[in-house]
């Protein structure tokens, strides 16, 4: 997972002789946020299955960060990020990107 890449990353610092330190840990993610389990799944599989058609959305979700659910649970998801050494989230909504703006208003000072 991500902090294993990170452990790799500063490892890999090290053995060039660069300060890890001065590395910026960086993660994007997909959300679909809707309180709605089943319709936020559905729109996340709707918005992957479209974008990287002809891939279906079951192939990129081993390979890219995603979440569908609601917005508590999306602060739980990206925590683990933070937590894992990410300062910098780039943020990636499926559907209304005004409402999803709106309701993700209070996260950043949840994350810390």
């Amino acid at each position: 997972g991500f902090r294993a890449g990170m452990a790799a990353v500063h490892a890999a610092a090290v053995d060039s002789g660069r300060d890890p330190a001065v590395l910026t840990g960086a993660a994007y993610v997909t959300l679909a946020i809707d309180d709605d389990t089943v319709r936020a799944e559905a729109a996340l599989d709707g918005f992957l299955g479209t974008y990287y058609a002809p891939a279906p959305a079951t192939v990129m979700r081993r390979f890219q960060n995603c979440y569908a659910g609601g917005v508590d649970g999306a602060v739980e998801y990206l925590a683990a990020f933070v937590q894992a050494g990410a300062s910098h989230l780039c943020l990636r909504f499926c559907g209304d990107h005004e409402r999803n703006l709106d309701r993700f208003a209070g996260v950043v000072a949840r994350l810390g």
